[in-house]
Formats: structure tokens, sequence, C-alpha cells
């Protein structure tokens, strides 16, 4: 089986939106890929992103793990 990681960010400075897909052989690799790429950008980490996101995810369609960490402002009606 294979396991994909899929890694989004937003810079709410300068409105790049970064996105990245890594692939893993493993369920503890993927895992791993996770938890660093959330703890490194997430939770306020960094003063510039405001939109963090990581999911995993195999070949088979299965989604293992996802989290959104969101704070841009809400959009205006």
């Amino acid at each position: 089986m294979v396991y994909f990681v899929n890694q989004k960010k937003h810079n709410g400075q300068t409105d790049a939106w970064d996105n990245n897909a890594h692939t893993k052989n493993t369920y503890d690799e993927a895992m791993h890929q996770y938890h660093a790429f959330m703890s490194t950008y997430a939770y306020g980490q960094s003063e510039t992103l405001d939109y963090v996101a990581c999911s995993v995810e195999t070949d088979r369609g299965e989604v293992f793990k996802t989290e959104v960490d969101d704070h841009r402002a809400p959009a205006e009606a």
C-alpha cells in the first residue's frame, strides 16, 4: 500500500498558496511526515501562515488523518 501525505499552507501576507504531496511506503512514515508538518507550520508556529492543512490517504482512497488549522478572516457576504 502507498500512503500520500497532502500538505497545504497559505501565507496571509503575500496571499501565496503552497501545496505538496509526499509518497510514503508505510503508515508510520506517513504519520511522521504528517506530525512533522503540522508541528512546524500549524498552531501559530508561523506569524505569516494563516491556513495550514494536512491529510494522510492511501492509494485506495482511504483517509486516515486530516486536519485544518484555519485563521483566515471570515469572507464578507
